[in-house]
C-alpha cells in the first residue's frame, strides 16, 4: 500500500488498518448506518458490516483479529461474494 494511496483513502475512511485475513479496513459513514469495511484495495472493496453508532465500529474495528465476524450488535454484512447476511445474534 502505498503511502499516495493510503492518502487518497483517508479523504473517505478513517481509522483505516489492516487486520489479519480481511486486508485493509476502515470506517465509513453511510446514509443510516457506519460501516466497517474491509478488503479495500485501489478501486474497491470486499464488503462492510453495517453499525448503528459510529463508536460500535470503532470499536469493533480495532477489536477484530479477522477470524469470522467482528464483534459486536453490527446489524448487517453487505459483501460482493453473497447476498446481505443480517447478524444472527442481534439484540
Amino acid at each position: 500500500m502505498t503511502e499516495e494511496l493510503m492518502n487518497e483513502l483517508k479523504k473517505d475512511y478513517s481509522y483505516l488498518m489492516e487486520v489479519p485475513n480481511r486486508g485493509l479496513c476502515g470506517i465509513s459513514p453511510m446514509l443510516y448506518t457506519v460501516g466497517i469495511v474491509y478488503g479495500m484495495d485501489e478501486t474497491s472493496y470486499e464488503g462492510r458490516y453495517c453499525y448503528e453508532t459510529a463508536i460500535e465500529a470503532v470499536i469493533a474495528l480495532h477489536q477484530w483479529d479477522g477470524a469470522g465476524d467482528p464483534p459486536g450488535n453490527w446489524i448487517v454484512n453487505k459483501s460482493r461474494r453473497n447476498y446481505d447476511r443480517w447478524n444472527p445474534n442481534r439484540k
